[in-house]
């Protein structure tokens, strides 16, 4: 069951529509490399605060406004490029994080939001093994790289018009 009263150091009007949960799991056994330990897990989950997926991705460069302006801050922000403030508005600080971003991921650091830099925004952190039938954020996520990379959104968000929740075999672009 999910304990969804964070307390006093949590309080509730700081979170959009209660999208968190705290969940306790208690004791239980894990062996990594042969060694078995018995540990307890405290876990937070919050639903990003901002926009993540579009019918597709604009190009943004200094003076871009919007909420995909704000998805790509966010976005840096997650991903340890900078704290930059999360307003929609393409100013220097977000310009020097997404330089950074862009030199770190061995892509032309313009400071221009184009295609591969949305493509590898969007997919960067944890990689699961995905495979026909997966559901869930990561899928969803998979589905955001992809619309990011082909300009358009690929067939499972196109014919539902809302992030997918399984991952379908016409996923995969043609040829790759």
């Amino acid at each position: 069951m999910a304990d969804t009263d964070g307390g006093s150091y949590l309080p509730d009007n700081h979170w959009a529509n209660h999208e968190r949960i705290h969940q306790y799991r208690g004791g239980h056994n894990e062996t990594w490399g042969g060694v078995t330990i018995n540990i307890d897990n405290n876990y937070l989950d919050v639903a990003p605060p901002v926009q993540l997926g579009f019918a597709s991705y604009a190009a943004l460069s200094s003076g871009a406004i919007g909420s995909q302006v704000k998805a790509a801050q966010w976005l840096l922000n997650e991903h340890g490029y900078g704290v930059i403030a999360v307003d929609g508005v393409f100013g220097a600080a977000t310009e020097r994080a997404v330089k950074s971003f862009q030199s770190a991921r061995g892509l032309s650091a313009d400071g221009v939001i184009g295609a591969r830099t949305w493509t590898a925004l969007l997919s960067s952190g944890w990689r699961p093994v995905l495979s026909q039938g997966s559901t869930g954020y990561e899928v969803q996520r998979l589905q955001r790289s992809l619309t990011a990379t082909l300009g358009r959104p690929s067939p499972p968000t196109a014919a539902s018009g809302r992030p997918p929740t399984r991952l379908s075999a016409t996923t995969s672009p043609a040829g790759g």
